[in-house]
Protein backbone atom coordinates (compact mmCIF):
# COMPACT_ATOMS: atom_id res chain seq x y z
CA UNK A 1 0.00 0.00 0.00
CA UNK A 2 2.77 2.36 0.92
CA UNK A 3 4.63 1.54 -2.29
CA UNK A 4 1.50 2.27 -4.35
CA UNK A 5 1.10 5.65 -2.72
CA UNK A 6 4.75 6.46 -3.38
CA UNK A 7 4.48 5.51 -7.05
CA UNK A 8 1.22 7.43 -7.38
CA UNK A 9 2.86 10.50 -5.85
CA UNK A 10 5.80 10.25 -8.22
CA UNK A 11 3.43 9.93 -11.18
CA UNK A 12 1.47 13.00 -10.12
CA UNK A 13 4.70 14.87 -9.53
CA UNK A 14 5.93 13.95 -13.02
CA UNK A 15 2.63 15.10 -14.54
CA UNK A 16 2.82 18.41 -12.67
CA UNK A 17 6.41 18.84 -13.83
CA UNK A 18 5.51 18.11 -17.46
CA UNK A 19 2.53 20.47 -17.27
CA UNK A 20 4.67 23.20 -15.73
CA UNK A 21 7.32 22.82 -18.40
CA UNK A 22 4.70 22.83 -21.14
CA UNK A 23 3.14 25.97 -19.65
CA UNK A 24 6.48 27.74 -19.38
CA UNK A 25 7.40 26.72 -22.93
CA UNK A 26 4.05 27.95 -24.18
CA UNK A 27 4.46 31.28 -22.41
CA UNK A 28 7.97 31.68 -23.75
CA UNK A 29 6.82 30.81 -27.28
CA UNK A 30 4.05 33.37 -26.94
CA UNK A 31 6.50 36.05 -25.84
CA UNK A 32 8.79 35.26 -28.77
CA UNK A 33 5.83 35.24 -31.14
CA UNK A 34 4.56 38.65 -30.02
CA UNK A 35 8.08 40.02 -29.99
CA UNK A 36 8.46 38.98 -33.62
CA UNK A 37 5.08 40.54 -34.42
CA UNK A 38 6.17 43.81 -32.79
CA UNK A 39 9.46 43.78 -34.72
CA UNK A 40 7.62 43.20 -37.99
CA UNK A 41 5.12 45.99 -37.33
CA UNK A 42 7.93 48.37 -36.33
CA UNK A 43 9.83 47.53 -39.53
CA UNK A 44 6.75 48.11 -41.69
CA UNK A 45 5.97 51.43 -40.00
CA UNK A 46 9.55 52.67 -40.30
CA UNK A 47 9.73 51.66 -43.97
CA UNK A 48 6.51 53.53 -44.73
CA UNK A 49 7.68 56.56 -42.75
CA UNK A 50 10.98 56.70 -44.65
CA UNK A 51 9.16 56.30 -47.96
CA UNK A 52 6.74 59.10 -47.03
CA UNK A 53 9.52 61.56 -46.20
CA UNK A 54 11.44 60.59 -49.34
CA UNK A 55 8.38 61.29 -51.50
CA UNK A 56 7.83 64.64 -49.76
CA UNK A 57 11.45 65.69 -50.29
CA UNK A 58 11.40 64.55 -53.92
CA UNK A 59 8.17 66.43 -54.58
CA UNK A 60 9.61 69.57 -53.00
CA UNK A 61 12.82 69.30 -55.04
CA UNK A 62 10.92 68.80 -58.29
CA UNK A 63 8.61 71.72 -57.55
CA UNK A 64 11.54 73.95 -56.58
CA UNK A 65 13.55 73.04 -59.66
CA UNK A 66 10.71 74.01 -61.98
CA UNK A 67 9.88 77.40 -60.45
CA UNK A 68 11.78 80.50 -61.64
CA UNK A 69 13.57 82.86 -59.25
CA UNK A 70 13.98 86.63 -59.47
CA UNK A 71 17.23 88.39 -58.58
CA UNK A 72 17.12 92.13 -57.87
CA UNK A 73 19.83 94.68 -57.16
CA UNK A 74 21.32 98.10 -58.00
CA UNK A 75 24.32 99.45 -59.89
CA UNK A 76 25.83 102.78 -58.85
CA UNK A 77 28.62 105.18 -59.71
CA UNK A 78 31.02 105.87 -56.85
CA UNK A 79 31.34 109.59 -57.54
CA UNK A 80 33.60 110.19 -54.53
CA UNK A 81 35.92 107.23 -55.15
CA UNK A 82 35.62 106.05 -51.56
CA UNK A 83 34.54 102.44 -52.12
CA UNK A 84 31.00 102.71 -50.78
CA UNK A 85 27.73 104.53 -51.37
CA UNK A 86 27.44 108.14 -50.18
CA UNK A 87 24.84 110.93 -50.54
CA UNK A 88 26.66 111.92 -53.75
CA UNK A 89 26.34 108.43 -55.27
CA UNK A 90 24.38 108.21 -58.52
CA UNK A 91 22.64 105.11 -59.84
CA UNK A 92 23.33 104.05 -63.40
CA UNK A 93 20.63 103.31 -65.98
CA UNK A 94 21.42 100.89 -68.82
CA UNK A 95 24.30 99.26 -66.92
CA UNK A 96 24.86 95.66 -68.00
CA UNK A 97 25.18 92.87 -65.46
CA UNK A 98 25.03 89.10 -65.57
CA UNK A 99 24.38 86.17 -63.27
CA UNK A 100 26.89 83.39 -63.62
CA UNK A 101 26.66 80.06 -61.80
CA UNK A 102 29.19 77.26 -61.61
CA UNK A 103 29.39 73.82 -60.08
CA UNK A 104 30.59 73.86 -56.49
CA UNK A 105 32.57 70.67 -57.17
CA UNK A 106 34.04 71.07 -60.66
CA UNK A 107 33.78 74.89 -60.92
CA UNK A 108 32.51 74.43 -64.46
CA UNK A 109 29.94 77.03 -65.66
CA UNK A 110 26.37 75.76 -65.34
CA UNK A 111 24.18 78.80 -66.01
CA UNK A 112 24.49 82.38 -67.29
CA UNK A 113 21.90 85.10 -67.88
CA UNK A 114 22.30 88.85 -68.49
CA UNK A 115 20.28 91.89 -67.50
CA UNK A 116 20.18 95.69 -67.80
CA UNK A 117 19.34 98.31 -65.17
CA UNK A 118 16.32 100.61 -65.48
CA UNK A 119 16.24 104.40 -65.12
CA UNK A 120 16.77 104.09 -61.34
CA UNK A 121 19.81 101.85 -61.75
CA UNK A 122 17.84 98.78 -60.65
CA UNK A 123 17.81 95.40 -62.34
CA UNK A 124 15.51 92.38 -62.13
CA UNK A 125 16.82 89.19 -63.68
CA UNK A 126 14.77 86.03 -64.05
CA UNK A 127 16.57 82.76 -63.27
CA UNK A 128 14.64 79.91 -64.88
CA UNK A 129 15.21 77.28 -62.21
CA UNK A 130 16.50 76.58 -58.72
CA UNK A 131 20.31 76.39 -58.89
CA UNK A 132 20.67 73.90 -56.04
CA UNK A 133 24.30 73.62 -54.90
CA UNK A 134 25.65 75.90 -57.62
CA UNK A 135 27.81 78.89 -56.66
CA UNK A 136 26.24 81.99 -58.23
CA UNK A 137 27.38 85.62 -58.53
CA UNK A 138 25.92 88.75 -60.04
CA UNK A 139 28.76 90.41 -61.98
CA UNK A 140 29.22 93.85 -63.54
CA UNK A 141 29.70 93.83 -67.31
CA UNK A 142 29.60 97.39 -68.61
CA UNK A 143 28.85 100.93 -67.46
CA UNK A 144 26.90 103.33 -69.67
CA UNK A 145 29.03 106.24 -68.39
CA UNK A 146 32.56 106.43 -69.89
CA UNK A 147 33.66 108.68 -66.99
CA UNK A 148 32.55 106.06 -64.48
CA UNK A 149 33.45 102.79 -66.15
CA UNK A 150 35.99 101.11 -63.86
CA UNK A 151 34.49 98.40 -61.58
CA UNK A 152 35.00 99.28 -57.92
CA UNK A 153 37.28 96.78 -56.17
CA UNK A 154 35.24 94.53 -53.91
CA UNK A 155 31.99 95.91 -55.35
CA UNK A 156 32.23 94.40 -58.82
CA UNK A 157 30.25 91.26 -57.95
CA UNK A 158 27.74 90.01 -55.41
CA UNK A 159 27.28 86.40 -54.24
CA UNK A 160 23.70 85.10 -54.28
CA UNK A 161 22.39 81.71 -53.10
CA UNK A 162 19.72 80.74 -55.60
CA UNK A 163 17.99 77.77 -54.00
CA UNK A 164 14.91 77.13 -51.90
CA UNK A 165 16.58 74.17 -50.21
CA UNK A 166 18.09 76.43 -47.54
CA UNK A 167 14.74 77.39 -46.02
CA UNK A 168 14.01 80.41 -48.22
CA UNK A 169 10.31 80.67 -49.07
CA UNK A 170 10.49 83.77 -51.27
CA UNK A 171 11.01 83.71 -55.03
CA UNK A 172 12.80 87.09 -54.93
CA UNK A 173 16.50 87.27 -54.01
CA UNK A 174 18.35 90.52 -53.36
CA UNK A 175 21.99 91.06 -54.32
CA UNK A 176 24.24 93.66 -52.71
CA UNK A 177 24.64 96.89 -54.67
CA UNK A 178 27.55 96.88 -57.12
CA UNK A 179 29.44 99.92 -58.34
CA UNK A 180 31.72 101.49 -60.90
CA UNK A 181 34.22 104.12 -59.77
CA UNK A 182 34.44 107.60 -61.28
CA UNK A 183 37.67 108.75 -62.94
CA UNK A 184 37.72 111.96 -60.88
CA UNK A 185 35.78 112.69 -57.68
CA UNK A 186 33.12 115.40 -57.68
CA UNK A 187 34.01 118.76 -56.13
CA UNK A 188 31.38 118.24 -53.43
CA UNK A 189 33.07 115.05 -52.22
CA UNK A 190 35.52 116.85 -49.90
CA UNK A 191 32.74 117.88 -47.54
CA UNK A 192 31.10 114.47 -47.75
CA UNK A 193 34.36 112.67 -46.98
CA UNK A 194 34.95 114.90 -43.96
CA UNK A 195 31.60 113.71 -42.63
CA UNK A 196 32.80 110.12 -43.03
CA UNK A 197 36.26 111.05 -41.66
CA UNK A 198 37.96 109.64 -44.76
CA UNK A 199 41.46 111.14 -45.39
CA UNK A 200 41.74 113.01 -48.71
CA UNK A 201 44.73 110.90 -49.78
CA UNK A 202 42.49 107.81 -49.94
CA UNK A 203 40.33 109.41 -52.64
Amino acid sequence: MEQWRSENFRTKKAKVYRFSMAFIKGCFSGVVFWDKIHQWLFGVCMARLVAFFAICLLSTSIASAGNPLLVEGKVYCDTCRCGFETPATTYLPDAKVKIECKSRITEEPTYTVEGVTNSQGEYSILVKSDRGDDVCDVVLIKSPDPTCAKPSAGRDRSRVTLTRNNGMISDVYFANAMGFIRDEPLASCDEILRQYQVPDEQV
